[in-house]
């Protein structure tokens, strides 16, 4: 399978595996999702990924900006509910990005109303997946996003 060129234009090169990889050190993940269920399978499904290891969990708000502060995340694969009372939908999406320092949010859900979906994104979530997407799908999504907020960072940073 030959590897289609991302947003940026760029073609992923493909590694031993043969495999697409955007980098050689490993993009390191958080899952946000109060379903113990969904997080393991997220676990077991972006394990085999290469180029991605998740490296914390969380069920709850504080948890998934403690785990990406502490773990040093290039990107967070949130659940649009979760059920702590305190991360609802758009409000700890908005949070998140705001206080995860240009961390990449990707929120995975079965809402597919596209009000909801702008709001979202105006809220700053880099992307926007069903929950019905394939392991590959969301690999190559946190692929992307990174890279967006590798560039972002580059434009920002020749600004100031």
């Amino acid at each position: 399978m030959q590897a289609k060129p991302n947003r940026a234009g760029v073609t992923p090169l493909p590694n031993s595996s043969g495999r697409p990889s955007l980098q050689s050190a490993p993009t390191r993940v958080v899952i946000f999702n109060d379903h113990p269920v969904f997080r393991s399978t997220l676990w077991w499904k972006l394990a085999p990924s290469e180029g991605i290891e998740v490296v914390a969990d969380a069920v709850s708000l504080g948890e998934v900006l403690t785990g990406a502060r502490e773990n040093d995340a290039d990107a967070i694969v949130a659940d649009l509910r979760i059920g702590d009372g305190n991360s609802e939908g758009i409000s700890s999406t908005e949070t998140i990005v705001k206080r995860s320092e240009g961390v990449p949010v990707i929120v995975c859900t079965d809402f597919h109303f596209r009000a909801y979906i702008k709001k979202l994104v105006g809220a700053g979530a880099t992307a926007v997946l069903p929950k019905s997407a394939t392991a590959a799908e969301l690999a190559f999504t946190i692929a992307d996003a990174v890279e967006l907020a590798g560039s972002q960072h580059e434009v920002d940073r020749k600004a100031a």
